[in-house]
């Protein structure tokens, strides 16, 4: 284990409850990848169950990046994190998680988080601003601030289309003279997360790429990349990550697993889309009435 606050410790001052089980040996597993292993040290795809917590991956990464501050010799985790997912509410969901996480560290004066901090700052040497996020998505004011320095630890909450085009050296808006900046940037000391990937087989394949490419270049920078898929379904051949069978009965992963999924048929007999609409919320109210979710 390497020195510095265990990750237990971390997400549970982060969020106020502590890792599932599952999240916390992702963790273990992670810090004990040898320095330069293939990948990051992250498993090809991470097969864990729809609602047990698959975001949780940006807080392993950002603590295994603070531990890599903490050891000597050559950096194991890459500077950037990428949480990419072809639904813009998902987006919006990391990123939020993202946020509370940099806000935590940010606003820290002493345990864990501050220690986190500090390691963060190193790279950076901004103990103010010790992790950036950035949101990168259709519909929102284009914005390059997490490009202007590649020391700077970051998270990136992004939209495939808008991750694809700038590792690809395009890019919604980006000059021509920037293009190979972000394609650099993401293409060199990155980490990819693709949230359901079982919906995103050509982007799966253009990662695949990048990584073949990567091999075969002319100059290596020796620093860490890879790219891990968040999907219950992983495709065959992919080294993966599962929750063990204990895993899956602790008690709030149980839930989730068991939990009753009801579908019911509500006639509208009308065109006007607005009586849709009114039909569609009046059974809302009555769901939440409930405690339905």
């Amino acid at each position: 284990m390497t020195p510095g606050p265990d990750f237990p410790s971390v997400f549970e001052a982060v969020h106020g409850y502590r890792p599932y089980r599952w999240q916390e040996r992702l963790a273990e597993e992670i810090d004990a990848a040898p320095i330069g292993q293939r990948n990051a040290g992250w498993p090809g795809a991470i097969a864990a169950p729809t609602g047990a917590g698959k975001t949780a991956v940006l807080d392993v990464a950002v603590w295994r990046l603070a531990m890599a501050a903490a050891s000597e010799g050559r950096r194991s985790a890459p500077m950037r994190i990428v949480f990419a997912v072809d639904r813009r509410v998902v987006v919006d969901q990391a990123h939020a998680r993202a946020c509370l996480i940099a806000e935590r560290l940010k606003s820290a004066m002493d345990g864990p988080l501050a220690e986190v901090r500090a390691l963060l700052a190193r790279f950076s040497g901004d103990e103010a601003a010790p992790l950036h996020v950035e949101q990168l998505r259709g519909g929102l004011p284009r914005e390059d601030d997490w490009a202007r320095s590649p020391a700077q630890p970051t998270i990136l909450c992004t939209t495939v289309d808008q991750l694809g085009s700038r590792l690809l050296f395009r890019g919604y808006g980006i000059s021509e003279r920037m293009a190979p900046v972000h394609a650099g940037l993401l293409g060199e000391d990155a980490l990819v997360f693709l949230d359901e990937a079982h919906l995103s087989a050509a982007f799966v394949e253009t990662l695949s790429g990048v990584a073949r490419w990567r091999s075969a270049r002319e100059i290596d920078l020796g620093l860490p990349w890879g790219y891990s898929l968040l999907t219950a379904t992983p495709r065959e051949g992919l080294e993966r990550f599962s929750l063990s069978a204990s895993e899956r009965e602790e008690h709030a992963i149980k839930q989730r697993l068991k939990a009753r999924l009801q579908a019911v048929i509500v006639m509208v007999r009308s065109e006007d889309l607005g009586s849709v609409a009114d039909a569609f919320v009046a059974h809302a109210r009555r769901l939440a009435g409930g405690g339905g979710r």
